[in-house]
């Protein structure tokens, strides 16, 4: 594991400090992996893995899949995921002043979320 990126989150209330490390693995890949940096954030990095749980069973059977996760000792891991967010390419299509586009990419998310929830 070599460490990329790492923030520490000590500015928010105890139960919600935690840090946030990047890292690049030998093969290439990269991993997310967040520790409590307090005694009362351990319940929050607990509750992420928790919520992974949750969403798998949830999503079970609709295009919809949760980034993965793991327990560590003291922290959990997620997959690393790249790419351009929906949020970006919205403000690109606006800094570029294309508004019907925007609608366009807003009606085909919403048609895919709809589809996703009804997949059998």
């Amino acid at each position: 594991m070599n460490p990329v990126y790492c923030k520490y989150s000590g500015d928010r209330a105890a139960r919600f400090r935690i840090k946030t490390v990047i890292c690049a693995e030998e093969d290439g890949t990269r991993t997310v992996r967040k520790f409590p940096l307090t005694e009362e954030a351990e319940g929050h990095v607990e509750n992420l893995y928790r919520h992974f749980l949750e969403m798998e069973e949830s999503f079970a059977g609709t295009l919809f899949a949760p980034n993965r996760c793991r327990k560590l000792e003291k922290g959990v891991e997620f997959e690393f995921v790249g790419g351009e967010t929906l949020e970006h390419h919205l403000d690109v299509l606006y800094q570029k002043g294309r508004y019907l586009d925007i609608v366009e990419e807003i009606k085909k998310y919403g048609d895919f979320c709809i589809g996703a929830a009804c997949y059998p």
